[in-house]
């Protein structure tokens, strides 16, 4: 092709603007499909050996989403189709997977605010508030980090479950490892909570980290406390 002469530049210019091709902002977000690779990958963390499933995303293959900036290879504007995922409660469904595809393209810290309970400064947010903010909606809220049953006892409609099997579970459902109450009375400590989002997968906040999709097996695998824990199901009581 020839480079324009000058008065060919300047009739360019002057194109009405309705055959100049729609920018980004006008058009419509672009769509990618959520879709894991067969394998599991294997890292090292501070607390101990973690495996995952990596995941491809328009042609680019993840090990982790960002907590702060996503993925890379989607913007902002786009959507994530989570196609694949347990069909169940479709109204509720919709919503988790909306707040996860905003995970996505924009970063955990960028849809939700988690406040320290004393200062009311927000803070990174670990696991627990993460498992909160996709399961439940909670968007800005002050993390309970230590004394989770009076968070949920807070909560209108919420149902603390024993994990009786993944046969049991629903898209949606946090699955929380607890210690092993001394006692009836006894609250335990809770020391992890992912989201089940059906095929035997979970999606996990690494503590302040990033987020990594797993299966229970890895997760339990991660600590030994973690394998000497008990597992419990928080859910809404609406989708019992």
């Amino acid at each position: 092709m020839q480079p324009l002469q000058d008065d060919q530049t300047s009739k360019a210019l002057l194109k009405p603007a309705t055959v100049v091709p729609c920018t980004t902002e006008s058009d419509q977000p672009a769509q990618w499909k959520l879709e894991f690779c067969q394998y599991k990958a294997t890292m090292m963390l501070g607390t101990g050996e973690l495996k995952f499933f990596p995941f491809i995303l328009n042609g680019e293959i993840y090990h982790r989403i960002n907590r702060f900036t996503g993925c890379n290879s989607v913007s902002r504007s786009d959507e994530v189709l989570l196609e694949n995922f347990t069909e169940r409660q479709a109204e509720k469904n919709n919503l988790i997977k909306r707040r996860l595809s905003d995970v996505i393209t924009k970063g955990f810290k960028n849809v939700c605010i988690v406040l320290d309970k004393d200062t009311k400064e927000p803070i990174k947010g670990v696991c627990h508030d993460f498992a909160y903010y996709l399961s439940l909606g909670l968007s800005n809220f002050e993390s309970p980090r230590y004394d989770h049953d009076a968070f949920f006892e807070s909560l209108p409609n919420i149902k603390v479950i024993e994990f009786t099997g993944e046969q049991d579970l629903r898209f949606g459902d946090i699955v929380q490892i607890t210690e092993q109450p001394a006692c009836v009375e006894h609250k335990p400590l809770v020391y992890h909570s992912v989201v089940y989002i059906g095929d035997g997968k979970y999606i996990s906040k690494i503590s302040e980290l990033d987020i990594y999709f797993q299966d229970l097996e890895s997760i339990l695998d991660t600590t030994e406390a973690r394998k000497k824990g008990r597992l419990r199901v928080i859910r809404e009581t609406d989708t019992l």
